[in-house]
Formats: structure tokens, sequence, C-alpha cells
């Protein structure tokens, strides 16, 4: 299944970042478009300061890259993530968290 950007979401940056990061999730069957969506979200929540939605594609853009076999992007993404949680005091949430135990 192909999945396209739904341009009618660019209106509102922060659904628009989540609705990327949940059609990335359902393109299981092709790792490289994933990680292209989830890259587009963190750049759409970030830019909108959605902080917990930019955690949540972060968060998952590494682990596809992670089990995607692309260990070198997985560690600078997780690493870029927990720097980003920290440096706004929410390294104790979920996505920070979850990114430290990683």
């Amino acid at each position: 299944m192909r999945v396209r950007s739904p341009t009618f979401f660019s209106v509102n940056p922060d659904a628009e970042a989540d609705a990327l990061t949940t059609l990335a999730m359902l393109e299981v069957d092709d790792a490289d478009r994933a990680a292209e969506l989830l890259t587009g979200a963190v750049a759409r929540a970030r830019a909108s300061g959605d902080l917990l939605a930019e955690l949540r594609g972060t968060h998952n853009l590494a682990s596809n890259r992670y089990y995607a076999g692309e260990m070198a992007a997985a560690k600078r993404i997780i690493d870029d993530g927990i720097d980003r949680a920290r440096a706004a005091g929410v390294l104790w949430t979920g996505y920070g968290v979850g990114a430290d135990a990683v």
C-alpha cells in the first residue's frame, strides 16, 4: 500500500505531523518510505513547536532505521532525540525515557 502525505493537513502542522507518523507505521513493507514519512513528521512537528509529536516521530524513525539495519543512523537519530528531550526538560516523558533506554 502506498500512502501519500495528505495535503489537507498542511493548514495544521500539528495534525500533519501526527498523521505522517501514523501513516509511516502503515508502511510496514517499505522501511525507506516509512522513514521518509517520519522524517517529514519530525520536521513538521519541530516547525510547529509540537515537542511530543517531534519526540514520537523521532522515536519511531530511530526504531525504523534500527530494524532496517541502519545502526549508525538509528544511533544518531536517537541521540538527537535524547538531546532534544533533555534540553526541553522532558527526558522523563514516555518518548524521552524510551529514547534514553535505547
